[in-house]
């Protein structure tokens, strides 16, 4: 591997989630996919030139102290490596902890060795940093002790010490940390000033590095956390004004690397969030076309790699309903069909899997609501009876994803169907059922949504 700024070979594991450093001239970078902690290892380990430390491939006043940096930086890069693996089938808090902690004790002690070296330093900062995101969603206060740490580390480092891009790109990801946390602890406010300040160093970062996969990444994913922010904080034309703008960065990170699903992953995300808050604020046409896009780009992550399908398969029928409330019917039609048909390839090969049966559920309720729209009543019975039959077979299994609004639903589409003039029995039967649901929910929670769909079904069974 070599550095994507100045093309050395000299480059060292960073960060658990794929960063590493270069100990030339400081600059960070995503590792691609294949990449391995040993192998980059191994590579400077043959290098005749990085005589150094692990962090900055400066040569020390001690032989010991320089082979003790090395055996750090390796067993980091194992442990991260540890990490990694275990967050990708996720069981035990107390195994991740161990290596967590783990990771963050090598990197102090290296920091520790290698004191003189500002690189060993901002090796340490972006492990807290990584560490501390990964936990936010599980315990905000170690995170916030990670970050504490890093705050304290960053501000022991001289800037003079360290090139302008590693300075910027610390402060992006430090403050980007600091926008996650407070965006999952609900000061929005709070989150959107830290963002912006992430922002601020993001951009003067990019235009330092204007080719430099790290920073271009660093960007779009925190102008990604604040379009999240924004649709948090119920601003959706702010939040989309930010998947603009990290979509025009994704566009960027792909001009480098085209075919790099990870990449081809930065940009899809941005395009489908922005979507889905058009789609939200009724906006259906931005929807669509942010929409649209996104299916483009996740059909070919999706043809990259098979883990994919299931977000191709969601976007689709989400494409489908903008265009269904744009009465393109046919389009609708066909972006339903094509996710029925990954969903039921998906679940050929997991037959137990709950969100699929729902997924499945639902395209029978969306294919069949299409047909009901083009006064196909007969087919779209049959339609709704699939839906009726899979949603009350998993609401008595106890599937997860399913519940009793889901089956109501059902049944007051069966109902309310105009089949003929006035319902049948068994439409009648559909719609007192649909009722009696809804009675005991609003009854349980008191939310007056149960109320109004108790009030739809009573008045289609006057009819």
């Amino acid at each position: 591997m070599k550095c994507t700024s100045c093309g050395s070979e000299n480059v060292v594991f960073m960060k658990f989630n794929g960063k590493w450093q270069c100990t030339d001239c400081g600059a960070a970078f995503n590792a691609a996919p294949s990449s391995s902690a040993n192998s980059v290892l191994n590579s400077r380990r043959n290098n005749s030139a990085a005589e150094g430390t692990a962090a900055s491939g400066a040569s020390t006043n001690s032989a010991s102290a320089s082979s003790e940096a090395k055996r750090l930086t390796e067993e980091i890069a194992k442990s991260c490596d540890e990490l990694q693996s275990l967050l990708s089938t996720f069981t035990d808090i107390k195994e991740l902890r161990a290596v967590e902690d783990k990771i963050l004790s090598l990197s102090e002690q290296l920091a520790k060795i290698d004191s003189n070296n500002p690189y060993s330093k901002l090796l340490y900062c972006h492990q807290l940093v990584g560490i501390a995101e990964n936990e936010i969603p599980r315990d905000k206060k170690i995170a916030m002790e990670c970050l504490e740490k890093c705050y304290k580390m960053m501000h022991e480092i001289n800037p003079n010490d360290i090139t302008l891009a590693s300075k910027l790109n610390m402060e992006l990801v430090f403050y980007s940390g600091l926008c996650r946390y407070y965006s999952e602890d609900g000061d929005l406010s709070e989150a959107m000033r830290l963002g912006k300040i992430a922002l601020e160093s993001g951009i003067e970062l990019v235009h330092e590095k204007p080719n430099e996969q790290e920073g271009l990444f660093g960007l779009v994913k925190l102008l990604v956390l604040l379009g999240d922010v924004a649709t948090k904080a119920k601003g959706t034309y702010a939040a989309i004004d930010y998947y603009e703008q990290a979509v025009d960065f994704g566009t960027r990170l792909l001009d480098i690397n085209p075919n790099d699903v990870i990449l081809l992953a930065s940009l899809a995300h941005p395009l489908e969030q922005a979507g889905l808050s058009a789609l939200s604020n009724g906006d259906w046409a931005t929807a669509e076309k942010y929409l649209s896009e996104a299916v483009t780009v996740i059909h070919k992550m999706a043809d990259v790699n098979g883990m994919f399908k299931r977000e191709y398969a969601f976007t689709l029928t989400k494409l489908g309903t903008a265009k269904e409330q744009m009465e393109k019917l046919d389009e609708a039609l066909q972006c339903y069909t094509m996710a029925m048909q990954i969903t039921e390839e998906l679940l050929s090969a997991s037959p137990d899997d709950g969100k699929l049966k729902w997924n499945m559920y639902a395209s029978y309720e969306q294919i069949g609501h299409i047909a009901e729209l083009k006064h196909n009543y007969r087919e779209a019975e049959l339609l709704y009876r699939q839906s009726v039959e899979i949603c009350r077979t998993n609401v008595k299994l106890g599937t997860r994803s399913f519940n009793e609004d889901d089956l109501a639903i059902a049944l007051y589409r069966l109902g309310a169907l105009p089949l003929q003039r006035k319902a049948t029995d068994e439409q009648k039967e559909c719609l007192k059922e649909a009722m009696s649901i809804w009675k005991d929910l609003y009854d349980a929670t008191g939310d007056n949504l149960y109320k109004k769909r108790y009030d739809f079904a009573k008045k289609a069974l006057r009819r």
